[in-house]
């Protein structure tokens, strides 16, 4: 059984899809998903995204983690990535 962590972090990027496809339908992949295994949004043919679910208080703490895994989830859809540690 999977923890309540992993349901809400599932949860938040399911949404995230749905609202950039929602959004910037002229910008987004034609099959725009998520993928459980993986943990990867497939939204963007050059950009990775990285999303978080945290409280309010906690921002910048998201947003500092966010912009290392993003490098990782760039590496990982092969597309270009910026960000902390990365080497292209």
């Amino acid at each position: 059984m999977a923890n309540a962590a992993k349901h809400k972090g599932d949860r938040a990027e399911r949404e995230a899809v749905e609202y950039l496809v929602a959004q910037v339908p002229d910008l987004v992949h034609p099959r725009a998903e998520w993928r459980d295994d993986v943990g990867d949004l497939r939204v963007f043919d050059y950009a990775a995204v990285q999303v978080r679910n945290y409280k309010l208080d906690y921002l910048g703490a998201a947003l500092r983690s966010s912009a290392t895994d993003a490098v990782a989830q760039a590496r990982n859809g092969r597309v270009p990535g910026l960000g902390p540690g990365f080497s292209g």
